[in-house]
C-alpha cells in the first residue's frame, strides 16, 4: 500500500483533504459539492446540465487556461455529475498550484454563465449514459418540464458555496502552503452568495428506465460512512459479494444459476455516506418479479455459507484493487466506472469521506483496517446491509417508433 501523508484543514469552516505525493511531478485540486437536499426532477436536470457547463467553462472558455496547463500534466479539466454532488477537478505542474487552486475558487464561486450557452445545453436535454449500469447510478430522467437557464444558474448560486464543499489537493506539493492559498483564493472568489435559494419543481424524483433493452435487478442498502464501526467489514463484504469471478454474484446468480449475464456490486458515493448497490442484467421476462425474488434469497443463502476462504479471497482482491487498477474494485467514483489507483483517484476517495466525516481516514488505514475484520464480522456485516436492503427492478427504457 502507498501511504498517504494527510492534513485536514478547516479555517472558516472549510474542510480539505491533502495526499501529498511528492516527486510525482503533478498537482490534483478537486471539490466535491453536494446538491440540495430532496432534488427534485427538474433540479437534477438542472444539475446535470450544470456540470456541463462548468466542463466547458473550464475547458473552452473564460478559464480556458486551465485548460492548457491540465493537458501539460495529461490530466485535462474533469467534471463528473452524481445524482446528489458533483466533483470537479484540475490538474497542472507543480509550478502552477497557485493558478489550479484559483482556477477551483473561480469555478465554484464567479463564473458569469451566458443565457445562450445554458439555453444550447437545455435543447441538447443531456441524456444518461447508454450502458445500464452506468445510467442507472446516474439516476437522471429528462423532465418533460421546460428547464430554464435562470433555474440553472439559480442552482450554481444556491449549491456552490465553501461549507457546502469539500476540497481535496494531491500531488507534489506541501499542504501547509497549499492550505493558504485555497483560503486566499476563496476568499477572493465567493463573492455571489444568495440569500436563499429558490426551489422549483416541487414533484418527487421520478423513477429511471434502464437503457440497452434490459431490466436491472437491484439491492440497495442504507448508506454508510467510512467511520462507522462495521464500515471495515461492510466495504469487506462488498467485496466477497461482487469482486471477481469467486465473488458471489458472478458464481450465484451466474454461473449456478444462469439469471444474469452482468452483474456488479457497488459501493456508490451518496451525500449519508456509501451504498451498497447489487445489481444484474436481464431481458425482461412475464417472471420477472419471480426472478427478483430468486435473486435476492440466492444471494442471502450464500452469504450464510461463506468461510475463512472467502474472506482471504475478498482480503486479496481488496489489496490488489487499492495498489493497481484492477477489475475486481467496488468502489466507484462516477458512473464510467470502478475507481483506480490512480493519485486523482486516491485524492478524490480521501476528499469524499472527508467530505462525510473530518475524521475518515486514508486509504492505507483503510487497508489496515480490512485485514482485522473476522469471518463472523463479515457475514455480519453482509447479512446487516441485505436486512436493511430494498429490492426493485429497473425497467427496460421502451423503444419509440418512428413517428415518436
Amino acid at each position: 500500500m502507498i501511504a498517504l501523508a494527510a492534513a485536514l484543514l478547516q479555517p472558516q469552516g472549510l474542510n480539505a483533504a491533502f495526499t501529498p505525493e511528492q516527486g510525482s511531478g503533478v498537482v490534483i485540486v478537486q471539490a466535491w459539492v453536494k446538491a440540495p437536499a430532496d432534488i427534485t426532477a427538474r433540479e437534477a436536470a438542472a444539475w446535470r446540465v450544470l456540470g456541463l457547463a462548468l466542463q466547458e467553462e473550464a475547458s473552452k472558455r473564460r478559464v480556458a487556461s486551465l485548460g492548457r496547463m491540465g493537458l501539460e500534466v495529461g490530466l485535462p479539466p474533469k467534471v463528473v455529475t452524481l445524482p446528489d454532488m458533483m466533483l470537479i477537478q484540475l490538474g497542472a505542474s507543480p509550478a502552477n498550484l497557485n493558478a489550479a487552486i484559483d482556477g477551483i475558487a473561480t469555478l465554484l464561486g464567479r463564473v458569469t454563465f451566458r443565457e445562450a450557452d445554458l439555453q444550447k445545453l437545455i435543447d441538447q436535454q443531456p441524456a444518461a449514459p447508454g450502458d445500464p449500469i452506468a445510467a442507472a447510478l446516474s439516476g437522471m430522467t429528462w423532465p418533460e418540464a421546460t428547464l430554464r437557464p435562470d433555474q440553472v444558474d439559480n442552482l450554481y448560486r444556491f449549491a456552490f458555496r465553501p461549507e457546502n464543499t469539500v476540497f481535496g489537493i494531491a500531488g507534489d506539493l506541501d499542504p501547509t502552503a497549499a492550505a493558504s492559498l485555497l483560503d486566499r483564493a476563496l476568499q477572493r472568489n465567493q463573492s455571489r452568495l444568495p440569500e436563499r435559494g429558490l426551489r422549483f419543481d416541487p414533484a418527487p424524483f421520478p423513477v429511471i428506465e434502464s437503457a440497452g433493452g434490459v431490466n436491472i435487478f437491484e439491492m440497495r442498502a442504507k448508506a454508510f460512512r467510512n467511520d462507522a464501526p462495521d464500515a471495515p467489514a461492510r466495504i469487506l463484504a462488498t467485496f466477497a459479494l461482487g469482486a471477481g469471478k469467486s465473488g458471489t454474484l458472478f458464481r450465484v446468480l451466474r454461473r449456478e444459476l444462469g439469471l444474469s449475464y452482468r452483474q456488479e456490486a457497488v459501493l456508490w458515493p451518496t451525500q449519508k455516506g456509501w451504498e451498497l448497490r447489487l445489481m444484474m442484467l436481464r431481458t425482461p421476462a412475464e417472471n420477472d418479479i419471480e426472478v427478483l425474488e430468486k435473486f435476492t434469497a440466492a444471494v442471502s443463502t450464500d452469504v450464510e455459507a461463506w468461510n475463512d476462504d472467502s474472506l482471504q479471497r475478498a482480503l486479496r482482491l481488496s489489496e490488489a484493487a487499492f495498489t493497481r487498477q484492477v477489475e475486481s474494485q467496488v468502489m466507484w467514483l462516477s458512473p464510467s466506472g470502478p475507481m483506480g489507483s490512480t493519485l486523482a483517484d486516491r485524492s478524490a476517495w480521501f476528499a469524499y469521506n472527508r467530505l462525510l466525516s473530518p475524521q475518515a481516514g486514508r486509504l492505507d488505514e483503510l487497508g489496515a483496517a480490512l485485514r482485522q475484520v473476522t469471518v463472523d464480522e463479515l457475514k455480519a456485516a453482509a447479512a446487516q446491509m441485505l436486512s436493511e436492503a430494498g429490492t426493485g427492478i429497473i425497467p427496460a427504457r421502451a423503444a419509440q417508433s418512428p413517428d415518436a
